[in-house]
């Protein structure tokens, strides 16, 4: 792993208590991005840079019922306040890893809210989505739409 994204990795765990103070915008993306899904049920989800559980919570709003949801994000103390019991979602991961080393599986539902910007192959990341997921919903930040993150980070923005 470069040492840009170790540094990402390291911001994260260190704000990760306060961060949702400064992510409004991120949470109000998630629940945007909820109200388009298709279904009120999944059997299977996986939510890609899933941090304290804003997607997870916006699901919750929306009464979306769900078999087994999987929570990965590379950073293990923004997974440790994601919310781990819902009375819509029966089984809950939370899985510490980075989602470009993540092994797919078949999934009813990738969803993935203000996190892809930072792969460094997006590409790859996209393509493994594609072929694994029957539904996907995605919110990819760009440049410009990063300020709020950088600022809060300290970091400059990896996008052209």
């Amino acid at each position: 792993m470069d040492s840009f994204y170790s540094f990402n990795q390291h911001a994260f765990n260190k704000h990760a208590k306060t961060y949702h103070l400064f992510a409004h915008i991120q949470q109000q993306i998630a629940i945007c991005l909820v109200q388009f899904l298709k279904q009120k049920h999944y059997a299977k989800v996986l939510d890609l840079g899933s941090g304290s559980g804003a997607v997870f919570n916006a699901l919750e709003q929306q009464n979306i019922v769900i078999e087994d949801f999987i929570a990965l994000d590379n950073s293990m103390n923004m997974l440790k306040l994601h919310p781990t019991h819902s009375i819509n979602i029966q089984k809950i991961s939370l899985e510490h890893a980075d989602f470009e080393e993540h092994v797919f599986h078949a999934y009813d539902l990738v969803v993935s809210s203000s996190s892809l910007q930072w792969a460094r192959d997006l590409k790859s990341v996209l393509e493994k989505i594609a072929l694994s997921s029957k539904e996907v919903a995605l919110a990819i930040h760009t440049d410009f739409s990063l300020h709020e993150v950088h600022e809060f980070l300290g970091t400059p923005s990896p996008l052209r």
